[in-house]
């Protein structure tokens, strides 16, 4: 006799077993591959046609599919892993990337449910590491109005595990695009503007190299879209002259003209420049917690209360 459990799994994985009842799979879908070979999904096209309106107008519209639907914007996981959740009801997420996976093809065919938990999923498990990747991810499928405030509230809290060398590898090969949300930033925890200027540098250097930029006279143009993002009318004196002034980003007229500015607030800055004088908002960093140090016991004044502790004893008997 099956025990419940037993019985909830069997009941669970009802529309699975259909083929094993003489009810075949009358549809089947092609995840075509890039790197890898296709991928066939086979299924039912009413069980599909139930759960979403997409694939009902695909099996029973006017324009209706043949029995194999090529699939090219989705990977094979993806697909399998929507199909478990129209099948089961249930979905087994295992990583920020699988998840994501599934969202994309749960948002495709426009499965509500399935959308929000894999949202979930992203939200409580992705890794500050994680977030460029992620947004990159979301700007080329067209989702990121979906994910924009999660990545932006981590790239705020959790700013140097983001773009830190050390914890992250992805901010040096991000896009420009990706960078230009970070420089956007109006608030970020890090300890000051030079510290922003100092992660871009970083990344404008992997940019010359990946561009092949050898020409000195080109090089701060190509920034142009990016530096205006900079905050240099809030950097300190000193910042400006040990850092600022040597770097490659910035033109002679720029570096004047950033002089300029500071010592006569009627001057004008090329628009290649922030006229910003007001600091972003820097989240200071958390404070560890340190366990107090335990005060040292004086062991000749443990020592006489123990001798005083015995002779009231002796006196007592």
């Amino acid at each position: 006799m099956k025990t419940s459990s037993e019985s909830s799994k069997t009941f669970k994985d009802r529309f699975y077993r259909l083929p094993e009842i003489g009810i075949d799979y009358d549809c089947e879908f092609i995840i075509v591959g890039t790197d890898t070979d296709n991928v066939v999904v086979e299924g039912h096209r009413f069980i599909f046609a139930v759960a979403s309106d997409v694939f009902k107008a695909m099996f029973y519209g006017e324009l209706t599919e043949e029995k194999s639907v090529q699939i090219e914007d989705l990977d094979p996981e993806g697909f399998k892993g929507l199909k478990q959740y129209i099948y089961t009801s249930e979905i087994s997420l295992t990583s920020v990337k699988h998840a994501s996976s599934i969202y994309l093809a749960a948002h495709k065919y426009m499965i509500a449910e399935l959308r929000s938990e894999c949202f979930k999923y992203i939200e409580n498990n992705i890794k500050p590491s994680e977030v460029l990747e992620l947004y990159e991810w979301c700007e080329t499928n067209r989702i990121i109005s979906e994910f924009e405030a999660l990545c932006s509230k981590l790239i705020k809290e959790k700013t140097e595990e983001v773009v830190d060398d050390y914890r992250s590898k992805y901010l040096l090969p991000c896009k420009p695009s990706t960078v230009e949300m970070f420089l956007k930033s109006p608030s970020l925890r890090l300890d000051s503007e030079l510290q922003v200027f100092t992660h871009f540098e970083r990344w404008a250097h992997a940019e010359i190299d990946r561009e092949n930029i050898s020409d000195d006279s080109k090089v701060a143009s190509h920034f142009n879209d990016l530096k205006k993002h900079i905050r240099f009318l809030t950097m300190k004196p000193e910042e400006l002259t040990s850092r600022v002034a040597k770097s490659r980003l910035l033109t002679d007229e720029e570096k004047r003209a950033i002089g300029c500015a500071l010592m006569n607030s009627n001057s004008t800055l090329p628009d290649t420049l922030s006229p910003i004088k007001e600091s972003r908002k820097f989240i200071p960093k958390p404070t560890p917690i340190v366990n107090p140090t335990p005060t040292p016991i004086n062991t000749r004044q443990q020592t006489r209360r123990i001798e005083i502790k015995q002779l009231r004893l002796r006196t007592e008997k």
